[in-house]
């Protein structure tokens, strides 16, 4: 008869780490020299972590050395390039020892295994317009989860002023909205509510944020942006397209303004006079040019101005020319403008024209009898008349 030794684990706890080479359990008995081999039966019970999935073991049974009263259980992980929890667990039992008796209070060992792969996951959204209502949100991943991802999601704006969307009037503001990604799953539908406000504006852009708790996660597009292109159209129409002046009259008086629409910013243009190619208006000699630089604006929607008619004393047929709006270059700005409108200018300068004498008296014997004719007025360019003679009795 000999006393019986009491095995156990000396270390009841170990972790590894994918990218390790792993680590060793030892088991280790006390008490008295043994007579015989001391052999040791161990069990692998799976838990979060599985053997043959996240660890890989080789000793079902070790003998322990009658020297040092030890043996070591090595225990190596396996590199899946799968996300899971940072910690997986599963544990180590004695359960037979021939030789010995098993130490009820080190019988059990615990191992972590620390799980190594990152993932790379973001989000982006689209341009989108007033008009569709919503923004959708298009999440991706770079590699594989085996546990479910949670990341907070925010839409929101981090600055003021034109082109920059405000929360509560261009759209419903998002803060930290979890988006949770089962393993193998599709990512759920997430969107931004548009706010439709009728007003024609700058494409405002509006600032997305993907963030996450959970570690080992690297996220792509922080701070991303996108535009909200307005599809509000603002119609612009002067007081009248077609206009008669006289020459005599000086100037002649229009307007342009909003008929339709609202504008939500500063709206500059410029309304230029051009030659007629048709109307036979020069411009310098009929009319003064005009072009002047105007500001629409939400409270400012009505701009006046004056066009300049020369008097050239000159008679002429009645001539036109035609004036426009010039717009700035602005994308996304949408606004309907006029066609050009026509001045007709009437003249007002008129010839007189007439004999010199009414009477005039000439002999038979004269072959030819000068009549003369005088116009009195200013020069015209050309003047074409008819006469005719009848006799008297």
């Amino acid at each position: 008869m000999y006393d019986q030794l009491r095995v156990g684990f000396l270390n009841s706890a170990l972790e590894v780490s994918e990218f390790s080479e792993g680590g060793n359990l030892v088991v280790m008995a006390s008490g008295f020299s043994p007579v015989g081999d001391i052999q040791v039966f161990l069990q692998y019970i799976n838990g979060t972590a599985r053997v043959g999935e996240d660890v890989g073991v080789e000793a079902r049974s070790v003998t322990l050395d009658r020297e040092t009263l030890s043996a070591v259980v090595p225990i190596f992980p396996l590199f899946d390039s799968l996300y899971e929890a940072e910690r997986e667990f599963f544990t180590v039992r004695i359960v037979d020892v021939v030789g010995g008796v098993i130490d009820p209070e080190r019988d059990t060992a615990t191992v972590a295994v620390i799980d190594n792969t990152f993932l790379s996951v973001g989000g982006f959204v689209r341009d989108t317009s007033e008009g569709a209502g919503r923004a959708f949100v298009e999440f991706f991943i770079d590699g594989t989860n085996a546990v479910p991802l949670t990341l907070l999601f925010t839409a929101t704006t981090t600055s003021e002023g034109a082109g920059f969307a405000t929360a509560g009037e261009d759209f419903t503001e998002l803060v930290d909205v979890p988006v949770v990604v089962e393993p193998g799953g599709l990512f759920p539908n997430v969107s931004i509510t548009i706010i439709n406000d009728l007003i024609t504006e700058f494409p405002e852009q509006l600032q997305y944020f993907i963030r996450t708790e959970m570690p080992r996660i690297d996220i792509s597009g922080r701070g991303r942006t996108f535009s909200i292109l307005d599809d509000d159209f603002v119609r612009l129409a002067f007081n009248q397209m077609l206009a008669t002046v006289s020459e005599g009259d000086g100037e002649i008086g229009f307007s342009l303004a909003v008929v339709e629409g609202s504008l939500g910013v500063d709206y500059s243009l410029n309304v230029s006079s051009t030659d007629s190619q048709n109307g036979g208006a020069d411009a310098g000699s009929d009319f003064i040019p005009i072009n002047e630089m105007f500001v629409l604006t939400f409270e400012t929607t009505t701009v006046s101005f004056a066009i300049t008619i020369i008097d050239d004393e000159v008679p002429e047929e009645a001539e036109s020319f035609t004036f426009g709006v010039i717009p700035p270059q602005i994308e996304g700005l949408g606004v309907l403008l006029p066609e050009q409108a026509v001045v007709v200018i009437e003249d007002d300068d008129q010839l007189r024209v007439g004999f010199q004498t009414t009477t005039l008296t000439a002999l038979e014997s004269e072959e030819i009898v000068n009549v003369q004719i005088v116009v009195s007025g200013p020069s015209p360019p050309f003047l074409q008349m008819k006469w005719s003679s009848q006799s008297h009795c």
